[in-house]
């Protein structure tokens, strides 16, 4: 089984331009899955494979159980939601995802549904069957839970983890979050400050 995950990780690598790098190795399955889909998102969206991209999720999925299969539904989501199908991807982050959640909170969870509502907000502005109207007002919709699930993040320590950080600070799923005025007065507070080492 290993040899077969290893295979298709290094196949996904290959098919957006990206070679292993830190962090990519055969011992921890998971961490490596993240990095792939990570760094292979934009590449995928570049160069129309969004299929291909989930196809590889799928295959992930099968390879993980229990809360582990976060991480791999959050990018594949992400993917959907940047086909158009913000919708559906929306209806994720509020079950499937969601559900996690609440079952054991934990903060990271929390990181990957702000990340893939951050996604759809930004999805249904590229939605040519609703108004003007509409789609402002769904990307705003899509946004305050983006921006809910980041102040829980937060609090639940999410962001001491570096590359959560980094998403938080520089990704473009929550641009639109940094963005928003909450989020600018959340990070005024010292206790904001504790949580995220890196904006001191």
């Amino acid at each position: 089984m290993l040899r077969t995950f290893w295979i298709r990780l290094l196949t996904v690598l290959s098919s957006s331009g990206l070679a292993p790098g830190p962090g990519i190795t055969k011992n921890n399955y998971l961490l490596s899955i993240e990095i792939a889909l990570k760094n292979s998102f934009v590449t995928f969206v570049k160069t129309d494979k969004q299929e291909t991209y989930i196809s590889y999720a799928d295959s992930f999925l099968g390879e993980l159980v229990g809360t582990d299969r976060l991480v791999v539904t959050a990018y594949r989501a992400m993917m959907v939601a940047n086909q158009g199908k913000h919708v559906e991807a929306a209806k994720i982050a509020h079950s499937a995802i969601a559900a996690n959640v609440s079952s054991q909170p934990i903060g990271r969870h929390y990181h990957y549904v702000a990340m893939l509502l951050g996604e759809c907000s930004n999805a249904v502005l590229k939605d040519a069957s609703l108004t003007n109207a509409e789609r402002n007002a769904l990307s705003g919709m899509y946004l305050s839970g983006a921006m809910e699930n980041t102040r829980k993040a937060i609090q639940n320590n999410a962001y001491l983890d570096q590359r959560l950080a980094a998403d938080l600070l520089s990704g473009g799923q929550l641009k639109s979050v940094r963005e928003h005025p909450d989020f600018k007065t959340l990070f005024e507070k010292q206790s904001t400050a504790d949580k995220i080492p890196q904006i001191r």
